[in-house]
C-alpha cells in the first residue's frame, strides 16, 4: 500500500511539473512574438531587449531544480536589466541583460554535472 501511494504522489508532482513547463513555454513563445513585432515596428532596441527574455526564461526551466544562489543571480541580472533599460541607458540596460541567460545555462550546466 505505500508503494502505490508514493506512486501517486510522485505522478501528482509530475503533473504539476508538466503544468509549470507549459506555463514557461507559453512565456518564451509570447517573449519571442513580442520581440518579432516589436521588430517590425521599427522598435528595434525594445525588440532586442524583449528578445533577451526568450533564453532567459527556458534556462530558468532548466535550471529551477539546479542551483538556487545561481537563480538568484539571474532574477537580480534580470531586475537590473529593466531598471537600467528603463532609468538609466537602454544600451547598458541591454548588457545587463546578457548575463541572465549565460547564468541560467551555467546553473543547467552544473545541475547536469
Amino acid at each position: 500500500m505505500g508503494t502505490s501511494i508514493d506512486t501517486l504522489g510522485r505522478t501528482k508532482r509530475t503533473a504539476r511539473a508538466g503544468r509549470g513547463l507549459q506555463f514557461i513555454y507559453l512565456g518564451a513563445a509570447l517573449s519571442v512574438a513580442f520581440a518579432v513585432a516589436l521588430w517590425f515596428l521599427s522598435y528595434r532596441d525594445a525588440a532586442l531587449f524583449v528578445g533577451i527574455w526568450a533564453p532567459s526564461v527556458l534556462g530558468l526551466a532548466n535550471a529551477l531544480h539546479g542551483r538556487f544562489m545561481l537563480v538568484a543571480a539571474a532574477a537580480a541580472s534580470m531586475l537590473l536589466s529593466i531598471a537600467l533599460w528603463f532609468f538609466a541607458d537602454k544600451t547598458i540596460g541591454l548588457f545587463v541583460g546578457m548575463w541572465v541567460p549565460t547564468i541560467l545555462a551555467f546553473a543547467g550546466t552544473l545541475r547536469k554535472s
